[in-house]
């Protein structure tokens, strides 16, 4: 489905927080412009995207002449500018706080938190994360140096933007992708391993609610809450953590909520093989 001005997407496929928006998108039907903006060229420093989105951050989707950041609001702008699509925040005000709320819950678990943890201590997660040695290294090196360099060096090239860049310098310095301490990485996993356990109650009720067909988390189609948990549920796997929390036989409706959402075809075209390769 298309409006009236087509949406353009702005991301990269194997970037964790688009992957969110490019399934958003899939699961409302909604047709668009796809932009990559390679991660590996640190193309979100570059010029022509920091004056679309000055945080330096993908995705990013561009309506008309708005442009909206950060997923949570990407995903409520969707089901405002196209209500006739399916509501990823149903109107139901019951249904509508379980989805915000597990919504929430699945986005304070960051991605960043699981990879470096999984790295640095594996023996806390049950397989081999899919990272080869050095691999985690390089990637810090890329937050902590090679974006803030880039920065500094186009803010001289470009003076008309070197309070953009300097702003994303700063944010960068307060936001260092630095290993977690065990400790930390624990919390991280405790954490994770609340939510499954909340995901699975939620399930049973879910079922109990629709018993005549297939279960989504908080209602009977997909929503915001769904996006969010299988993105994160695809990258656990990949860092080894699928033993810990669902495929061990103690959340069986976890495990069968994981398989069916894969099996979808909307999931299929936007969660790939995980091979990130960063700038040299």
């Amino acid at each position: 489905m298309s409006g009236p001005e087509k949406i353009t997407l702005y991301h990269d496929h194997i970037s964790y927080y688009s992957q969110r928006a490019s399934l958003a998108l899939a699961e409302k039907g909604i047709d668009y412009d796809s932009k990559i903006v390679p991660i590996a060229n640190l193309a979100f420093v570059d010029p022509w995207f920091v004056k679309l989105n000055p945080a330096g951050k993908i995705p990013i989707i561009v309506h008309g002449d708005r442009v909206v950041a950060e997923t949570p609001r990407i995903l409520e702008y969707l089901d405002q500018a196209f209500p006739n699509t399916n509501r990823l925040h149903p109107d139901d005000s019951d249904v509508r706080k379980r989805v915000i709320y597990f919504r929430d819950l699945a986005d304070s678990i960051t991605s960043n938190d699981m990879m470096a943890g999984c790295v640095r201590y594996p023996h806390l997660v049950t397989e081999s994360p899919n990272f080869p040695p050095g691999r985690m290294e390089k990637i810090i090196k890329v937050g902590n140096e090679d974006v803030p360099n880039k920065a500094a060096m186009l803010a001289k090239e470009h003076p008309e933007l070197r309070t953009v860049y300097e702003q994303l310098i700063e944010n960068r310095k307060k936001n260092r992708w630095d290993s977690p301490s065990e400790g930390d990485f624990k919390d991280t996993l405790s954490r994770a391993d609340r939510l499954m356990s909340e995901v699975e109650d939620e399930l049973k009720k879910t079922k109990h609610r629709y018993p005549d067909g297939e279960s989504y988390r908080c209602g009977k189609d997909v929503s915001a809450a769904d996006i969010f948990l299988i993105i994160l549920m695809h990258r656990m796997k990949q860092y080894g953590m699928a033993k810990l929390f669902w495929t061990n036989g103690q959340r069986p409706n976890v495990s069968a909520y994981y398989e069916w959402m894969l099996s979808r075809e909307t999931c299929a075209k936007v969660l790939p093989t995980f091979d990130f390769q960063p700038s040299k």
